[in-house]
């Protein structure tokens, strides 16, 4: 995750205005702004914005992005258009929750991922959350379940228009319960 996003997310997580950080940071606003629209800070600049809204930065023994990167990286996919690089990372965050066990597995999930701008992705990335947590019994984050990450009507996640759509039984708990239709073979390591 970016420095910018960093300092965005737990911003707006937090509720709070750039101005009020910066009151309690003790730096100007428009340096928030700056850092957020991109802009170079050191370590310190980055952990006193962060600890202003209430969060803190946590070094993890792991290599792996977290969930609200790939989703950033779905999203901009999506946005330009590009539909298999958004698959890719779709599957990156699906191999990357995996391939880590226990807590490590749940921070990687902790913070709450921007939308996509596509219901259907956003209801998938919840189901694949959910699904990967829960098959190592790790606690949910509060967003998993928000009724914004679960469509109405189940929808078939079309990853390959050769595929035919798949059955209940072809389809992981977790997905129908967000209303997503995949195939579970999707999401299996080879």
């Amino acid at each position: 995750m970016s420095a910018s996003s960093l300092v965005r997310r737990a911003r707006t997580a937090s509720g709070h205005t750039q101005k009020q950080v910066a009151r309690v940071a003790g730096i100007d606003q428009s340096s928030i702004s700056r850092i957020e629209r991109g802009r170079d800070a050191d370590f310190n600049t980055i952990t006193r914005i962060v600890n202003a809204t209430g969060y803190q930065l946590v070094a993890l023994p792991t290599r792996r992005a977290d969930v609200a990167t790939l989703v950033s990286n779905i999203a901009r996919d999506l946005k330009a258009n590009d539909t298999q690089r958004a698959i890719r990372d779709l599957i990156q965050l699906n191999d990357n929750l995996v391939a880590e066990r226990g807590l490590i597995r749940g921070v990687l999930a902790v913070a709450e991922p921007e939308s996509t701008g596509n219901p259907l992705w956003d209801a998938t990335i919840a189901a694949i959350v959910e699904w990967r947590l829960t098959e190592d019994h790790v606690p949910l984050p509060q967003w998993v379940g928000d009724s914004s990450r679960t469509l109405s009507t189940p929808t078939v996640l079309r990853l390959d228009p050769a595929d035919p759509d798949p059955t209940f039984a072809d389809v992981p708990r977790e997905f129908i319960k967000h209303g997503v239709l995949a195939w579970r073979d999707t999401f299996e390591s080879v």
